[in-house]
């Protein structure tokens, strides 16, 4: 039987990382430190933990975004579930609508980890849901974008073979000469060990983002969620460098058997020596190196990222649609009539939240 913990001590955010790391459903979206990441905007966070003989066996993380008198909450990618107990499902979801009505959200979502069809062994199998499930009265959509969500996996299989074999079988020829290229312009790769170094990765990704216009979470709001996951062992930032200048660098996340790629940027230069090729070359030859079954290359992005992601051939696995609840109408309303110019001073609007916070 299994008992049911609300928590947010430290010590279970431990043992949730761990169970995370250890169980193939764990998710990179609900390791502590990605979780603490959104404590930056003001946010809060809290765990429902299942307990079988004092070892967790199916959970969640919570995300509260919490802002004037408007509360969202968020499970972002779960519940995670050991294999074995996927019985429990249905009582984690229901638990976290009660929470959330009881503690007056006026919105909440779900963004499920289970298959919208056949089966694959870091996600829940599709026939885990009842057709008449909590889950499913909620409203299809994840209309709350503050809180990244997963909608699967773009996922290459790296079978136990050479690597010059594994460089062979992508199908774009294109993308096999862009590697063969990067790989004789005498690029070297640097994995970030230090503070700085993650710093200096991550300033790399953040001018890519400014150079094509889209936005990214500042140094400032995800570095202490970057240096924790690297000092346990979860993260990667590595760097391209040529001629001792920084070319580009990629941030990966590694949790069970899984490196999943989160984000990356290169410097624009004529010719084009192919670092995002040579970036992405690298951690598919250290994944085959470890031993492990395959890569996520990961979904979305805009419309030039997805098109380089899927030249490496990926198998794009998806999530079914996640579900959200609207609690209050009231409440929402008022929401969304704001949601403009929220949208637009989101950051003014969160460091206000923080200064109130601190003065309560």
């Amino acid at each position: 039987m299994v008992e049911w913990l609300w928590t947010k001590d430290r010590e279970w955010y431990d043992k949730w990382d761990s169970f995370n790391n250890s169980t193939l459903r764990g998710h990179y979206l609900q390791l502590s430190d990605w979780l603490f990441s959104y404590h930056n905007f003001g946010f809060d966070t809290e765990l429902l933990i299942g307990l079988e003989n004092g070892e967790i066996c199916i959970g969640y993380g919570i995300v509260k975004a919490k802002f004037l008198f408007f509360k969202f909450y968020v499970i972002n990618c779960g519940p995670i579930v050991k294999e074995g107990y996927e019985k429990y499902l249905e009582d984690a979801i229901v638990l976290f609508l009660e929470k959330s009505r009881k503690e007056g959200a006026c919105y909440c979502h779900i963004s499920l980890p289970v298959l919208k069809e056949g089966s694959f062994p870091f996600a829940l199998p599709n026939d885990v849901l009842k057709n008449d499930g909590i889950f499913f009265s909620g409203k299809i959509g994840l209309p709350f974008a503050f809180i990244s969500s997963s909608k699967g996996f773009g996922w290459i299989d790296l079978p136990p073979i050479s690597e010059e074999e594994r460089l062979a079988k992508f199908t774009n020829p294109i993308t096999r000469k862009n590697i063969r290229i990067s790989l004789r312009r005498g690029l070297t790769i640097v994995e970030a060990a230090t503070p700085d170094q993650i710093r200096e990765a991550y300033r790399a990704i953040e001018l890519n983002a400014n150079e094509r216009g889209y936005s990214i979470r500042n140094w400032d709001e995800l570095k202490n969620c970057l240096v924790n996951l690297h000092k346990k062992g979860f993260a990667e930032l590595a760097m391209a460098y040529k001629d001792n200048e920084c070319k580009g660098a990629f941030f990966f996340i590694k949790v069970n058997k899984r490196y999943t790629e989160i984000m990356g940027g290169t410097k624009k230069e004529y010719p084009d020596i192919k670092v995002g090729s040579f970036l992405k070359w690298h951690i598919l030859t250290k994944s085959m190196k470890e031993g492990l079954p395959g890569y996520d290359i990961t979904i979305g992005g805009s419309l030039g990222v997805q098109e380089f992601k899927l030249s490496f051939d990926p198998t794009i696995i998806e999530f079914i649609e996640g579900r959200h609840w609207v609690l209050s109408q009231f409440k929402y309303k008022i929401y969304n009539t704001l949601y403009p110019f929220l949208r637009r001073n989101k950051r003014a609007i969160s460091s206000f939240i923080k200064i109130i916070k601190k003065t309560k």
